[in-house]
């Protein structure tokens, strides 16, 4: 009798005294999120080593959309002090299920027993602003982030790791002087708690559209000087004509590429042009016993020349030789470094550039 006393002494406790089960704290938390209650969010997050919290601050937690907008409560588990709740969590958009893990904790021998979630662990973003940026606009709102700092060691980070809750985000960097726009990227976070990893995000400026106009004539120029040479290999220019040394021929652009701008690298503008098309008509075969070339299917890379240190590729069947009057025709895809200059846009480089032999 004695033994069942003290055992109900116990346990009772456990059984009368309890006020909010692990369902009721689940449920509040989550009316929490979707209310945009800032203090009991970060009361939960679970610190991540070299993330940054700033992205669930009261502004940005205010101007972010298509988060947690519902929620169902599928089933409690519980083992003595222990539980977990299976969730599923719906926006707008999709839903998903997600476990949370709570523990049972009481204050005296007569008091409730309180529920306590375990810190939540939040999605992460993991964003790549251009070097020597100190400052990200996160759904309208400016968050400072570490300045990059170089070593002999390297670079101190890579990527700007932010823990944000699901929703839509913005990112961009802050307003720059023209010709320079910012280029947002835009997220969408899935209704989830728990781990879940964005791909790098990259975040840099753009070119004004009149800026953007200058540099494609700038290529297109730079494209019109190459198609000068009588070489099948003009140096220093993306496209070519895989004959021996000695030919002697005329270039002509028969369709001009399309320009598309890519991304910025420190102060070099990348753009990317595809579907140049160039005929190179020969005019003197090369010499007897000249250095021709055996056909393959490989691709072979090779200097493009004197700008830069790009890499040209071969691709398709190569000629070993020609005869007067014969036309090779050429695709090419190539990549550019454009710099901006005293004197207005220049290309410093063609940083990679793949040319094909079109058969006919």
């Amino acid at each position: 009798m004695v033994t069942v006393i003290a055992l109900l002494a116990v346990a009772l406790p456990w059984i009368l005294l309890r006020h909010e089960g692990p369902e009721e704290v689940v449920e509040k938390y989550l009316q929490a999120l979707i209310d945009g209650d800032g203090a009991a969010v970060r009361e939960h997050m679970s610190p991540l080593e070299g993330a940054l919290g700033t992205a669930l601050s009261d502004a940005v937690l205010a101007a972010t959309r298509g988060g947690i907008a519902d929620f169902t409560i599928d089933r409690v588990h519980l083992r003595g002090t222990a539980a977990t709740v299976v969730v599923t969590l719906r926006s707008e958009r999709e839903e998903h299920r997600t476990v949370l893990a709570l523990s049972a904790r009481a204050v005296g021998p007569f008091a409730p027993v309180v529920w306590e979630m375990a810190p939540v662990q939040f999605p992460t973003l993991n964003v790549s602003p251009l070097t020597g940026t100190d400052a990200l606009i996160i759904n309208g709102q400016r968050l400072a982030i570490p300045e990059v700092e170089y070593t002999e060691r390297g670079a101190n980070r890579v990527g700007v790791v932010l823990q944000v809750l699901p929703g839509s985000y913005t990112i961009e960097l802050p307003p720059a002087q023209p010709p320079l726009v910012s280029r947002t990227r835009v997220v969408e976070v899935p209704p989830v708690l728990g781990r879940w990893y964005s791909g790098l995000i990259d975040v840099d400026y753009g070119l004004t559209p009149s800026a953007e106009a200058q540099v494609r004539s700038t290529i297109r120029s730079e494209i019109r000087d190459c198609a000068r040479s009588t070489s099948p290999r003009p140096a220093g220019c993306p496209f070519f004509a895989a004959l021996p040394a000695g030919t002697i021929g005329t270039w002509t652009v028969t369709e001009l590429p399309e320009i598309a701008y890519t991304g910025m690298f420190g102060d070099v503008f990348r753009f990317q042009g595809k579907g140049l098309v160039a005929e190179y008509t020969v005019r003197v075969p090369a010499p007897e016993g000249g250095a021709g070339e055996a056909p393959t299917a490989t691709t072979t890379l090779l200097p493009v020349g004197q700008r830069g240190e790009g890499s040209r590729a071969e691709v398709g069947r190569v000629e070993a030789s020609a005869e007067a009057g014969d036309v090779l025709v050429t695709s090419t895809l190539f990549g550019t470094s454009i710099t901006l200059g005293p004197d207005g846009y220049e290309l410093t480089d063609w940083h990679y550039a793949a040319t094909r032999l079109v058969v006919e």
